[in-house]
């Protein structure tokens, strides 16, 4: 990696420990306050520049860095112009709470309602891993993850919301859909992390940007799911380390971006290493859990709501109940899938090893053929050469006595040899 682009990455993070250090410990007073407020927009068009900057940069004929694969430039892109918009809609944002206006619903939504679809978008045309054979598996997992995701969001936060009363039609719209589309973006990089085993995902570039971009979503998704919660209950605070998450998260993608575009391109021979590595690799990954995990914690919310004695806990059970079930459900046809699969791979192994077999045989029969004509062969030689001694000796009555095989041609010339001497 150049040298000017490691010491851009380091100037951004130590924006991002900044931000942290001063709106944390409210190190001076006012100006821990305005950081605070302005540190989301800085760190969106940062991120953003960063994101945008590493995608459309050129790429000279010396290059030694990853190539594009189909469309992971403009898988990039897409991620960039997410997160400018949503910086745009943060300046609205900022503009209507510095005129005393409410801010929401308003033009600002338009700018942060774009940034969940454009990222989800670039986040499926990220390259796909050429894990042919899991690929059922993988989907089921994300599926899983997003089921436990929603449904956990369901009891937190999207179930009151949902029975929130004397908002506008518009207001209870978004109120949904960015909890919503923050579970869309989290399944998504979870299914990205888990399908990342194939062998394009083994270049050290687009592992780490994956790793790295999925960790900045995290961030941003966190602070987004606290701002609702809070916002919902009335407790919500501006400048606290609650909004940390956001800028945090656009620069740590952006960070992300310029990983993928100017880390060196990693050799075949490392890349095939890694890749018969991880096919030797019987241990279970921590990523196979998370399905699980997610769906632990949805237990322990479907117990908690069955035992609140609160009333308004009986009106988001239902859904609650049937996405528990759903989600259940989808564990249950994994394992079906999984011992169909096993048993699918065992019956083929028994195949290979049947025609195996097979195969050893015919060697072994013809292993036995080329023995018994080589010593049929040595015979022959033997009882030509005695014949040949007898004749160089005078005995002009000796004769080859052979009736087939690939010595007889010689056999008959040696006697015809021998009745002309007799002659």
């Amino acid at each position: 990696m150049d040298s000017s682009i490691r010491t851009l990455i380091k100037a951004v993070a130590w924006i991002g420990a900044a931000m942290v250090v001063i709106v944390v410990f409210h190190l001076g007073g006012t100006i821990a306050l305005h950081i605070g407020q302005f540190s989301p927009l800085t760190g969106a068009f940062i991120g953003g520049g960063l994101v945008l900057f590493s995608a459309t940069y050129s790429r000279s004929r010396n290059d030694i860095t990853e190539p594009w694969i189909g469309l992971e430039q403009v898988s990039w892109i897409l991620i960039g112009f997410g997160i400018i918009l949503w910086g745009c809609g943060d300046s609205f944002w900022r503009y209507y709470v510095s005129q005393n206006q409410t801010p929401f619903p308003s033009i600002a939504d338009i700018g942060y309602s774009s940034f969940p679809i454009l990222v989800f978008t670039g986040l499926l045309l990220q390259p796909a891993a050429d894990e042919q054979g899991k690929r059922i598996v993988l989907i089921m997992d994300s599926l899983i993850s997003m089921g436990s995701i929603f449904a956990l969001a369901w009891y937190l936060l999207l179930g009151s919301l949902a029975q929130a009363a004397g908002e506008a039609n518009l207001a209870k719209f978004l109120g949904l859909y960015y909890p919503i589309a923050d579970i869309a973006l989290l399944s998504c990089i979870i299914f990205l992390l888990l399908r990342g085993q194939g062998r394009i995902y083994q270049s050290t570039a687009r592992r780490a940007s994956l790793l790295v971009l999925g960790l900045g979503l995290c961030f941003f998704v966190g602070s987004d799911f606290l701002f609702n919660i809070q916002q919902n209950a009335g407790t919500y605070v501006e400048a606290t380390w609650v909004d940390l998450g956001w800028p945090l998260g656009m620069m740590t993608m952006g960070i992300a971006a310029c990983m993928r575009r100017f880390l060196p391109a990693t050799s075949e021979e490392v890349i095939q290493q890694r890749q018969e590595l991880l096919e030797e690799q019987t241990n279970l990954t921590p990523m196979q859990f998370v399905p699980y995990a997610l769906l632990g914690l949805l237990f322990v919310a479907l117990a908690l709501d069955v035992m609140a004695p609160n009333n308004g806990q009986n009106v988001i059970r239902p859904v609650l109940l049937f996405a528990t079930i759903g989600v259940v459900a989808l564990v249950v046809t994994r394992q079906i899938y999984t011992m169909w699969e096993n048993m699918r791979l065992t019956q083929r192994q028994a195949e290979a090893l049947a025609s195996l077999e097979r195969a050893n045989q015919r060697v072994a029969e013809q292993s036995h053929q080329i023995a018994e004509y080589n010593a049929e062969l040595e015979r022959g030689i033997e009882h030509l050469k005695d014949v040949q001694a007898n004749l160089a000796n005078g005995n002009l009555r000796a004769r080859a006595t052979l009736t087939n095989g690939a010595l007889l041609p010689l056999a008959g010339s040696l006697n015809l040899m021998a009745d002309r001497l007799s002659r």
